[in-house]
């Protein structure tokens, strides 16, 4: 009785009346954000039988077909893609019906290796935040995947929807603790390895990446080096294993670089088309101001923990 005596009983019915209401909005922002996502979800499952079909997604599916078909990439038929996408999906084509019904399902699976995308992605943004943080990171992380020039990217069957599963699944593994087995480490480089083969898109951003990660361990010393070393051995362990697929199917590798490496330089030399979301992206404002909410966070963060954000955030 006079432990319970000593508490100053209004000071402290009153700090816990705001712990109690502090969590109560917090759980009404999750189940916001949880509501928010399943609407979105759902715009996307319709968006999938409602929006034209880009012409890009029609041949990626008529290419499949085409291997399936026992038909040889760049001796057969002219593309400016590596082929790996095809070679995947080409035992699907075995099931899948000569319809458009086909298109529509290989439309819910790059739905949904986009969904692991967003997930790996937004496991990233929120690692290494405090749980009220982490909710405005994930509502303004939200707001960039639902904007109108990005949405309709994640339905559209393409080889970007498993290069990025793969190389953010890879990134997401390792910023949850990979380093720690070399094993896994090894799986996530190859994960990398097989992004780059089959969107070529990814292989830009893991120079940059892997430049910035040289720049911002180098002062750890010998840390960096065996773990960059086990991500190394895998990503060269599937180029090697993709150069081996495609000599095994007698697909050239001379008219591969021909076709994919010098026919896109020519193209983006001459813009003769426009290329997708990088320039909408550019073309619109908003990408100054995600830039600055970005470079502000990062701010707010090291004045906060008195200290740079890791690499992965």
């Amino acid at each position: 009785m006079f432990f319970l005596a000593s508490f100053p009983s209004g000071k402290y019915n009153t700090t816990m009346a705001e712990a109690q209401e502090n969590r109560a909005v917090f759980l009404m922002g999750k189940a916001a954000l949880a509501l928010a996502g399943l609407l979105a979800f759902g715009l996307l499952v319709r968006l999938i039988f409602v929006r034209n079909y880009d012409p890009d997604e029609i041949q990626h599916a008529h290419l499949a077909w085409l291997v399936f078909m026992g038909q040889v990439p760049y001796r057969d038929f002219a593309v400016n893609h590596f082929p790996f996408l095809w070679i995947l999906m080409a035992p699907l084509m075995r099931v899948l019906p000569e319809s458009p019904m086909t298109l529509t399902i290989l439309r819910g699976m790059a739905l949904l290796l986009n969904m692991v995308f967003i997930g790996a992605l937004g496991t990233l943004v929120g690692r290494g935040l405090q749980p009220k943080q982490r909710i405005w990171a994930m509502a303004c992380f939200g707001l960039v995947v639902c904007s109108p020039q990005v949405l309709h990217y994640l339905i559209e069957f393409r080889p970007d929807p498993l290069g990025n599963a793969l190389l953010f699944g890879a990134l997401a593994g390792l910023g949850l603790g990979g380093f720690k087995s070399k094993a896994t480490t090894f799986v996530c480089g190859v994960g990398m390895g097989a992004a780059a083969l089959i969107n070529t898109k990814c292989a830009p951003f893991l120079l940059v990446l892997g430049a910035v990660a040289l720049v911002r361990f180098a002062p750890t010393g010998r840390r960096i080096w065996a773990p960059a070393l086990v991500i190394g051995m895998g990503f060269s362990f599937a180029l090697v294993s993709g150069a081996i697929l495609l000599h095994w199917m007698h697909i050239p590798l001379d008219g591969a670089y021909q076709m994919v490496v010098a026919y896109n330089a020519a193209m983006e030399k001459a813009r003769p088309f426009g290329f997708g979301l990088a320039v909408i992206v550019m073309q619109n404002w908003m990408w100054l101001a995600y830039i600055m909410v970005g470079l502000y966070g990062c701010a707010i963060l090291h004045l906060d923990q008195r200290r740079w954000p890791g690499f992965f955030s």
